[in-house]
């Protein structure tokens, strides 16, 4: 069975391939994701970057795939994921995921105001991209922004609201925020 499912997963990157070489965007994305964790093809980071690029230069765009394309290069760019690590590389494209509407692409770029990766530390602006994010559904975001307020980074120290920021949070699938009481479960700094 093992064999059948490489195989199966081989077919599926052929077809992805031959879809995004005749322009569909949908399947370059496939392509791209494929062949960064090496499923159903050789891992290619180098590869998946171009690919990505590819789908993140679409300008002004509000698609999807532009977002989630920008968010991934954010993510191999921050990470040194098969390439020299760049912070500010990873800001920009996580700014280009946040203006396609990638919730995920704004908490990174609240991330990186919080930590100085790429950009220069700005707390308000952190808190303001952490908002954008959380408003948009993403639990994270609001974890991220509790943790703000909670500590008066950047807003004004409010514990009650970071209570309710995290309640959010956990909502929305985010298990490591506060527990009901408001006191935090974990030491991890957020994360993007």
């Amino acid at each position: 069975c093992a064999n059948s499912d490489a195989a199966n997963e081989a077919g599926e990157v052929a077809f992805w391939r031959e879809a995004c070489w005749v322009g569909m965007p949908r399947y370059c994305f496939r392509l791209a994701f494929a062949t960064r964790q090496g499923k159903g093809a050789k891992k290619n980071v180098p590869y998946a970057v171009k690919l990505y690029e590819k789908l993140c230069d679409v300008r002004d765009s509000q698609d999807e795939i532009t977002g989630w394309a920008c968010f991934n290069l954010g993510l191999i760019f921050v990470n040194g994921d098969g390439v020299a690590r760049d912070g500010a590389k990873a800001f920009r494209f996580f700014e280009r995921a946040c203006n396609a509407g990638s919730m995920g692409g704004c908490n990174s770029v609240g991330v990186m105001y919080k930590e100085g990766d790429g950009v220069k530390v700005d707390l308000a602006r952190a808190a303001a991209f952490h908002q954008k994010s959380c408003d948009g559904g993403y639990g994270r975001g609001c974890r991220n922004l509790a943790h703000l307020v909670e500590n008066g980074m950047g807003v004004p120290k409010d514990k009650a609201k970071a209570i309710s920021l995290n309640r959010r949070a956990r909502e929305l699938g985010e298990q490591d925020a506060c527990d009901v009481a408001g006191k935090r479960k974990t030491a991890k700094s957020p994360e993007p």
